[in-house]
C-alpha cells in the first residue's frame, strides 16, 4: 500500500523547476539573472524561482502577480484548472494531491487512510493586501530624522530622493520608508516617529526591502537592519557610488534573492565590495552569516562600535558639541 505524503515530503523531493519543465515550461536564460526564470510560452505564465540550489526550502514568485508566490505547495494550488487539472470531486487539498502523486506516477492513497491537513496550504509567503498608506507625501517635515542626528546634507543627497516620505497619521508628520520588490514595485511601507515604529498592513517583508537609489557604477552595497542605521551609515563613512539596502529588522532568504536581483541588474564594478553594517549583537552576527552564505563575493563585516550605527552617529555629534564647548 503507497504511504501517505505529507506535502514537506513532496516539497523535498519534487523541484518546482522540474515540475514547472515537465507541464511545459521553458527556461529563459536571455533574461540575463543569475537563476532560473521559466516561461510558459502558450499561457504567458512566467515564475522566478528563489533558493533554486535547495528543494526543501525552494519558493517562487510572479513579477505580473505579486500575490502568485510561495512553495510548490503554491505553485500547484495557483495553477489549478490552467496549467494543472481540476477534478471537480476533490477539495483544493486533494486535487494538490493528485498532481503531486501523478507526477512521481505513485497511485494516491485510499481517502479514509489519511486525513488531509489543509493548514499546510498556508506557506510561509501569505497572501497579504497591500495598500499605500493614506495622507502620503514627500518629505515635507523631517523632525524624527533630526531628532535621530540625520543632517538635512544626508537627508537631501540624490543617493536617498523618493525613499522617504511624510506620513500624516493623527496630525502628526510621521517619517515613512517604503519598501520596493526586485522589480521597483511598492510593496510595504514602514512608519517611523518618536513614539512609533509601524509597519502597514499587508506589508511583503519575505521579499521587500527598503533600498536608496542605484548609483551609475555600483561600488559598494551596504546592508543594514533599519533604514535609519542605512542614513547614519552614509552619513559617518558614506562614499560615491554606494547602494543601501536595509531589511527591516529580520532578514529573510526572499529578501536577499531580492537584493542579488537588483544587483545582477546593475552596473556592477569588477571590484564590488558588500558590507555587513548591521547591529553590533547575536543577531546581527548571525544575519552577517547569512550574507556569507548568499553571496560568493567576500563580505567586508564594518559593524557599529556600540549597538547600531545611529547610536554611533549620535554618540559622535555628542562628542563634537562637547569639543566646541
Amino acid at each position: 500500500m503507497n504511504q501517505f505524503k505529507s506535502f514537506q515530503d513532496f516539497r523535498n523531493e519534487i523541484s518546482i523547476i522540474e515540475l514547472a519543465l515537465s507541464v511545459g515550461y521553458k527556461l529563459r536564460k536571455k533574461d540575463g539573472i543569475k537563476w532560473p526564470v521559466l516561461k510558459d510560452e502558450i499561457s504567458g505564465d512566467k515564475i522566478i524561482i528563489v533558493n533554486p540550489q535547495s528543494t526543501s526550502n525552494q519558493g517562487y514568485f510572479n513579477p505580473q502577480d505579486l500575490k502568485d508566490k510561495g512553495t510548490l505547495i503554491n505553485f500547484v494550488k495557483n495553477r489549478l484548472g490552467s496549467i494543472f487539472p481540476y477534478l471537480n470531486g476533490k477539495s483544493e487539498a486533494g486535487n494538490i494531491n493528485a498532481v503531486l502523486y501523478n507526477y512521481q506516477c505513485l497511485p494516491m492513497p485510499e481517502k479514509d487512510l489519511f486525513k488531509i491537513d489543509v493548514n499546510n496550504l498556508v506557506s510561509e509567503y501569505s497572501e497579504k493586501e497591500f495598500h499605500i498608506p493614506d495622507r502620503l507625501s514627500e518629505l515635507k517635515d523631517p523632525t524624527y530624522l533630526y531628532f535621530r542626528g540625520i543632517q538635512s546634507q544626508t537627508i537631501n543627497k540624490t543617493l536617498f530622493k523618493g525613499k522617504i516620505f511624510n506620513v500624516k497619521s493623527n496630525e502628526y508628520n510621521n517619517i515613512g520608508f517604503p519598501y520596493y520588490n526586485a522589480f521597483g514595485d511598492t510593496v510595504g511601507f514602514e512608519l517611523r516617529n518618536k513614539q512609533l515604529r509601524h509597519v502597514i498592513k499587508g506589508t511583503d517583508r519575505s521579499f521587500g526591502i527598503w533600498h536608496s537609489n542605484l548609483p551609475q557604477t555600483l561600488e559598494s552595497v551596504i546592508l543594514t537592519e533599519s533604514p535609519i542605521d542605512a542614513l547614519s551609515y552614509h552619513q559617518l563613512k558614506g562614499k560615491k557610488n554606494s547602494w543601501y539596502v536595509s531589511f527591516g529588522g529580520s532578514v529573510t532568504f526572499g529578501q536577499l534573492e531580492t537584493v542579488k536581483t537588483i544587483i545582477a541588474c546593475a552596473n556592477v564594478s569588477s571590484e564590488l565590495k558588500i558590507i555587513s553594517a548591521v547591529d553590533n549583537d547575536e543577531m546581527g552576527r548571525a544575519y552577517t552569516q547569512k550574507f556569507k552564505e548568499t553571496f560568493s563575493e567576500n563580505i567586508v563585516e564594518d559593524l557599529p562600535r556600540l549597538k547600531d550605527y545611529n547610536e554611533d552617529l549620535k554618540k559622535s555629534q555628542n562628542i563634537y558639541k562637547r569639543l566646541k564647548i
